[in-house]
């Protein structure tokens, strides 16, 4: 009597395979895409590279540096607003320090309008977006 027939080991591979979808789903990925690398890789590797991955799930706060979900706007544990780990558009500061560079004849300023983004002219007053006085 044969243990293992291929049909079992086929049926447990798939079942395993399921475990790298659920534990991507639940680290900000996407699982059909795992499920499928689960299937034709293994199961055992796609989970082990899903956890040695990224968590995207979650984001960490600026001002006391925890572990927060994505979607969350005030930290629950320093109570800081609008938290968010990418600096605004356009960065208020540069992430490494630089020395100022001063422009020369060629190189121009350019500025950004605070209320959404726009490069703005330079000798403009208002956004051509939005309006608003830059």
């Amino acid at each position: 009597m044969e243990f293992y027939t291929y049909e079992t080991l086929f049926v447990f591979w798939l079942a395993f395979s399921l475990i790298p979808p659920v534990v991507a789903s639940k680290r900000g990925r996407r699982g059909v895409e795992w499920f499928i690398i689960g299937i034709l890789i293994s199961p055992v590797i796609a989970t082990i590279v899903v956890v040695a991955m990224k968590d995207l799930s979650k984001k960490r706060c600026e001002a006391c540096g925890v572990q927060i979900p994505v979607a969350a706007h005030i930290c629950p544990f320093c109570k800081a607003k609008d938290v968010s780990e990418t600096p605004p558009y356009p960065p208020s500061h540069p992430v490494f320090p630089v020395a100022p560079v001063q422009p020369g004849p060629s190189q121009q300023v350019h500025q950004y309008c605070a209320n959404c983004g726009t490069k703005l002219a330079p000798d403009a007053r208002f956004c051509s977006s939005c309006g608003r006085p830059a």
